[in-house]
């Protein structure tokens, strides 16, 4: 996808330039001087120094130009997500969320969704899944999810392998209950066929180990995707 010249940029090759401070770390200032009227004054944050600019194409969709995004969560909620035909795995309506039993992996929950228009969608971009559940000791579960993805206008593919949990617990483990991370191994989600921003995704979601004794509660199975366009597409259907 080719992007026209930006139609305004700031070109600092010094310190100070019209109100305008450049400081080491790619912070870019703007002082009251600049703005022209009483603001506050305010320091922008690049999410990545490489260099870090904005353009806009003639469709009026803005981006993040270089090799600068952002992340964000694309979240699955357990408590919208489908159980399996024996409506199972069961539903703990005291803690809001789905239990997944040890050892059975004919309890599974299903969810579906479409990657936004502020996603970026382009070869090599990784998507990074996890689980959000509640840890109650030291041994950790093992569960597993499979995946289609078929953009807007493709042949819907035959679903993926199952594939687990990588073991990788975002936060340590001292005691109690506790609000945990589980990840998953990242993947090319272009390779993959998330080739628009209306790419369909269908998910089912499963837990099997026979090492944490009982039930595991579980509370959103989530994304980590990156934005490159954060106020969406300028065309309705084309990005």
């Amino acid at each position: 996808m080719s992007h026209p010249v930006p139609y305004l940029k700031f070109i600092c090759d010094k310190t100070h330039f019209d109100g305008v401070t450049l400081f080491h770390k790619g912070q870019i200032y703007f002082s009251p001087v600049s703005l022209g009227v009483n603001f506050t004054q305010t320091t922008i944050d690049p999410l990545q120094y490489d260099p870090v600019h904005t353009h806009q194409d003639l469709d009026g969709t803005l981006y993040f130009a270089g090799n600068v995004a952002n992340f964000d969560d694309w979240a699955f909620p357990l408590n919208q997500s489908k159980q399996g035909s024996n409506l199972k795995p069961d539903f703990d309506f005291t803690n809001n969320g789905y239990l997944f039993p040890q050892n059975d992996t004919g309890e599974v929950v299903y969810f579906s969704s479409i990657t936004s228009h502020r996603m970026q969608i382009k070869e090599g971009t990784n998507w990074y899944p996890h689980i959000h559940f509640v840890q109650d000791g030291a041994t950790v579960p093992v569960f597993e999810y499979r995946i289609k993805l078929a953009a807007a206008g493709e042949a819907i593919p035959a679903w993926s392998a199952w594939i687990a949990t990588d073991g990788d617990l975002v936060f340590p483990y001292v005691s109690g209950s506790i609000h945990q991370i589980l990840q998953f191994p990242m993947f090319d989600s272009y390779a993959l066929g998330a080739t628009s921003f209306a790419s369909l995704i269908d998910i089912q979601l499963r837990r099997n180990d026979n090492v944490v004794t009982g039930d595991v509660l579980v509370k959103q199975f989530d994304i980590h995707v990156l934005w490159d366009s954060p106020l969406g597409s300028g065309q309705e259907f084309v990005k």
